[in-house]
């Protein structure tokens, strides 16, 4: 994950990226059938952000969703990436990473950024 970037792009801090960030995830994981519907956590706009930083996730040795300034342990990056044994998301994934690079780098450097509301 390190090869994704640990250099802050511009606009990679602060509320813009945050906006990135959910962006992505609510147009990934936020369908009525995963993490929008009845699936926790519930991944919807008003609760995304303590949803992402509070959330531990267990196929994931119990990191969070996301820990600040660190892509090794934030769940998030973990899942797409393969790192979490045969608990990949989204779901139906078979090539990894799950996301396509620009989003995946998107939500990289926002969290190095220190995920930032």
């Amino acid at each position: 994950m390190g090869a994704s970037g640990t250099t802050g792009a511009a606009g990679t801090g602060g509320a813009s990226a945050f906006a990135e960030v959910s962006k992505i995830i609510v147009a990934t994981c936020a369908s009525a059938t995963c993490h929008g519907g009845r699936r926790n956590p519930n991944l919807t706009a008003a609760n995304l952000y303590s949803t992402l930083t509070s959330t531990s996730v267990r196929q994931c040795g119990n990191d969070r969703m996301v820990t600040a300034r660190d892509t090794a342990n934030s769940a998030l990056l973990e899942v797409v990436n393969g790192q979490c044994g045969n608990f990949v998301m989204p779901q139906g994934c078979d090539i990894l990473p799950c996301i396509a690079a620009p989003e995946l780098k998107t939500i990289t450097d926002w969290v190095l950024a220190g995920a930032p509301r």
